[in-house]
């Protein structure tokens, strides 16, 4: 076989006519001509320079229609981007000065991106490249940037149209989080009780220690009394229940002794009794300041306490103090500004709100719209390439 019948000639096609005049090669076919001499208005060009950097002086003038509309969807998109980094800020409270300069910097950064990409589809259509690889890829990076940029607008264009409900959402979930702390860090003092109690356990049981052993010693001292006040009632007087003395009244020598051990047990009771009585309850002025004492949990204008509660107190500050040195600081006030409270609360809204339904209503609209926007005149302008 000689192979001629698989030679394809270019000789008839009709040149690709750009807007600047000049005319292309043979590999592209249906380029219109320029009518006159004047070309497409500045406003255009500047339609289609946003599409691409190069497509004003390369693009055929047959696309320039679709070009246009790139342009200005990608001009939509890179405003609704700028807005969407503005209230961003705004809740990450940047201030209006940092919010502003957020906005054009990642509103520069999407714009010459997507531009860029564009550019790279284009210009695969544009060459009628066989290898459709190069440019299907771009058109997945553009779609896939599109979803993202999409859903990222219409999160924080939904978090604005229901801002009230955001807002107390916010205040809901700002206050569950902080009992939630508050309850976190009263278990840890109280497990740190727990281990500062079993610490000073000596100085916690020593008040009470004190108390009892003298009520046992005035316990002790009344039994002692009463039975030498029966010695001398024996000794004194004739009586059947008595098991000692002799039972004859007189001042023999039994009876002398019976009642100098009675003289002698009353004034060791009383003596005692007199002990008890400074300890628990005779007050005294109270050695702590208010704090110390609404820690013990007596009133701060307590000017006088026993030495037993004294005591009691004191054990008790040292297992205060002991918890403060263990136990984490008081959990600090939760604030309601910033985004990660707004994404949260918007977050509560989607999913467990009585007014989800609205909420998702209202985003899944806003994320086709805005990808419909953005991704249809690029998927027009690659399906008129393959069928150009």
């Amino acid at each position: 076989m000689s192979g001629e019948g698989s030679v394809t000639s270019y000789d008839d096609e009709e040149p690709t006519v750009y807007p600047d005049g000049s005319v292309g090669g043979g590999v592209e076919r249906g380029g219109e001509e320029l009518s006159g001499q004047y070309g497409p208005s500045r406003f255009s060009q500047a339609l289609v320079w946003c599409a691409g950097p190069t497509y004003v002086r390369t693009a055929p003038v047959g696309t320039w229609t679709l070009l246009q509309s790139v342009g200005v969807a990608g001009l939509f998109s890179t405003m609704i981007v700028a807005l969407s980094a503005t209230i961003i800020a705004g809740l990450a409270d940047m201030g209006p000065v940092w919010a502003s300069i957020v906005s054009v910097v990642v509103a520069a950064l999407y714009f010459s991106y997507r531009r860029l990409v564009v550019a790279t589809v284009a210009s695969t259509v544009f060459a009628r490249s066989r290898r459709t690889g190069s440019h299907l890829v771009s058109v997945a990076v553009m779609a896939s940037v599109s979803v993202l940029t999409a859903g990222t607008g219409s999160w924080v264009f939904g978090m604005a149209i229901f801002g009230q409900e955001v807002r107390s959402q916010v205040a809901v979930n700002v206050a569950m989080h902080q009992q939630d702390d508050l309850n976190e860090w009263y278990r840890s003092r109280e497990a740190n009780r727990d281990v500062a109690s079993r610490m000073y356990a000596e100085q916690l049981s020593q008040p009470a220690q004190m108390r009892d052993s003298l009520q046992d010693a005035v316990s002790g001292l009344e039994m002692r009394e009463a039975g030498a006040w029966q010695m001398v009632m024996c000794e004194m007087t004739s009586s059947p229940d008595c098991f000692s003395g002799t039972g004859e009244v007189g001042i023999g020598p039994r009876s002398v002794a019976a009642n100098e051990e009675l003289d002698a047990v009353t004034t060791e009771r009383t003596s005692a009794q007199q002990r008890l009585a400074e300890y628990t309850v005779f007050p005294v002025p109270a050695p702590f300041d208010a704090v110390q004492l609404a820690t013990c949990g007596y009133s701060k204008q307590t000017t006088e306490l026993t030495p037993y509660d004294s005591d009691r107190c004191q054990g008790m500050l040292l297992v205060e103090s002991s918890v403060d040195q263990l136990a984490p600081e008081h959990p600090p006030a939760r604030s309601s500004n910033g985004l990660l409270p707004h994404l949260e609360a918007f977050g509560s809204l989607l999913w467990n709100s009585e007014n989800a339904g609205p909420v998702w209503l209202v985003v899944v609209g806003l994320f086709f719209v805005l990808v419909s926007v953005d991704l249809l005149p690029l998927l027009f302008l690659v399906q008129s390439g393959r069928r150009g």
